[in-house]
């Protein structure tokens, strides 16, 4: 009886595996095609998955495009289109992400040869900016640049001018404010 006891425990830890090994090669075959099936999706996965802040994303931008008024180097206008985009990805009706488009497309312009395309993006976004929130600090400078490249000068020093009011500490509306009067002598 001993020996049947232990032909049938034996038997019963044989068939335990065999289910187990069933079990992990489904477990294996079901990774291996949610896998395939997934790998067009993956940089999308990646995307969402990967920590996400606004306030970081913005801070970023803004300090690369501050930085690039000091020191024109063009990987600073990429990084920050880079952090810009992904704030608008997100959310498109953000409008300082906008105003700062519209500064990083302005320094495309000024850097690429005056492509009319960047000046035309900056111009749009400009707008966009005002459009959602005309009282931004940044949607005015944004709008204060574009119309300071038309010359319209006392209209763009005014606009600067209620920029500085509302966001004193942005050095943004300061360097826009010394290139107006700098333009109107």
């Amino acid at each position: 009886q001993q020996e049947f006891l232990h032909q049938e425990l034996q038997r019963s830890q044989r068939q335990r595996l065999g289910y187990w090994s069933m079990i992990a090669v489904l477990m294996v075959l079901i990774v291996g095609v949610g896998g395939w099936q997934l790998k067009p999706h993956f940089p999308q996965l990646i995307k969402y998955l990967t920590p996400y802040s606004e306030s970081n994303e913005m801070a970023q931008a803004a300090r690369n495009l501050t930085e690039y008024t000091y020191k024109a180097d063009a990987k600073l206008l990429d990084v920050a289109e880079v952090h810009l985009k992904k704030v608008l990805e997100r959310n498109p009706e953000h409008a300082a992400a906008a105003a700062y488009m519209s500064i990083l497309y302005l320094s495309k312009y000024n850097a690429e040869k005056r492509d009319e395309i960047w000046f035309q993006k900056a111009k749009a976004s400009a707008q966009q900016a005002m459009a959602l929130n005309a009282e931004l600090a940044m949607s005015l400078v944004a709008n204060a640049r574009i119309l300071q490249w038309h010359h319209r000068l006392e209209e763009a020093l005014a606009m600067i001018v209620r920029a500085r009011r509302l966001d004193p500490e942005n050095l943004l509306s300061w360097h826009t404010n010394v290139s107006i009067l700098l333009e109107m002598r």
